[in-house]
C-alpha cells in the first residue's frame, strides 16, 4: 500500500494565523533560529487560550527537541544536562574518582556533538585511564 508523503516545506505558505497545518508548514521551513523564532509567535496567543493551550505546548515541545536540533542549536541548559548525564555514567561505570576528573575536562566543551561523542567513548572504553587519554587525543 502507497503512503504518500506531505512535504511541508515544499509549499507556498497560504497565509493565516490560526491554522495548525499552515503553522507547522512553517516551523518546518525555517532555516535558522531567528526564523524559528517569528514562526512561532502564534503560539503566544495559543498558549494563553485554555482551548488550544495544550496545542501550544505540544508545539513548544516539539520544536524544542526536534527543530532546535535540526537547527544545530542547543542552549547553555542542554548542554548542561548533557555533561550531567555523562558524569551520572562515568560515576555508575568508573568510579566517583574518574567522574571527577572527566567533570573538569567536561566543562569546557560546548558542542553537543563532542558531548554526544564522549557518551560513546564512555560505553566503549575498557577504563576510566582510556577514557580520559581519548580525551586528551581529540
Amino acid at each position: 500500500m502507497a503512503c504518500p508523503v506531505l512535504d511541508l516545506r515544499r509549499f507556498p505558505d497560504p497565509g493565516g494565523e490560526g491554522n495548525v497545518a499552515v503553522l507547522l508548514g512553517r516551523l518546518q521551513r525555517c532555516e535558522s533560529p531567528e526564523e524559528l523564532l517569528a514562526a512561532a509567535q502564534p503560539l503566544q496567543k495559543w498558549s494563553a487560550s485554555a482551548e488550544y493551550a495544550a496545542l501550544a505546548r505540544a508545539f513548544a515541545h516539539w520544536i524544542s527537541d526536534v527543530r532546535i536540533a535540526d537547527l544545530g542549536v542547543r542552549d547553555e541548559g542542554w548542554l548542561a544536562g548533557e555533561r550531567k548525564l555523562l558524569l551520572r555514567l562515568a560515576r555508575i561505570r568508573l568510579g566517583e574518582p574518574l567522574a571527577s576528573r572527566l567533570a573538569t575536562a567536561l566543562e569546557g566543551i560546548a558542542d553537543g556533538s563532542r558531548l554526544e561523542e564522549i557518551g560513546e567513548w564512555l560505553l566503549v572504553c575498557e577504563s576510566g585511564d582510556a577514557l580520559l587519554a581519548r580525551l586528551g587525543q581529540h
